[in-house]
């Protein structure tokens, strides 16, 4: 979750580099592009986002800062909804996984019921012997 957000974010980044017509941006979103590497612990991630995010809302006008939001909340939306879907599909697995366990139970029952027959059945013939 945490290299999603900050691929979001570099993503962006690269996004108003390439609109921009100043290569400076484009060389800074290179930079800090490059100078990512998987190691980071909670502490680094956070700042190294609030960084990309503070970088990127300063160079955003007024507008682009109203769609910025736009997209954030739609997002938000989108996440909101992914994970209410993921609950959902939470739920069904936690019933199947019972239903399952249930129709296992009562299949080793009715096993036990057989095996306990047949053994009745050689104890029965051997007492006749």
């Amino acid at each position: 979750m945490k290299h999603n957000f900050l691929f979001f974010v570099l993503i962006t980044l690269l996004i108003t580099a390439c609109s921009s017509d100043n290569d400076d941006v484009a060389d800074e979103v290179s930079r800090t592009a490059s100078s990512i590497n998987g190691d980071f612990d909670e502490a680094k991630f956070r700042a190294a986002v609030d960084q990309e995010v503070e970088r990127t809302l300063r160079r955003a006008g007024q507008e682009n800062l109203v769609e910025l939001t736009r997209e954030l909340m739609a997002k938000e939306d989108e996440i909101r909804s992914k994970l209410l879907d993921l609950k959902k599909m939470e739920e069904e697995l936690e019933a199947s996984k019972r239903a399952f366990q249930s129709q296992v139970s009562e299949f080793r029952a009715q096993q036990d019921r057989f095996i306990g027959c047949v053994d009745q059945a050689e104890r029965d013939i051997e007492n006749r012997v």
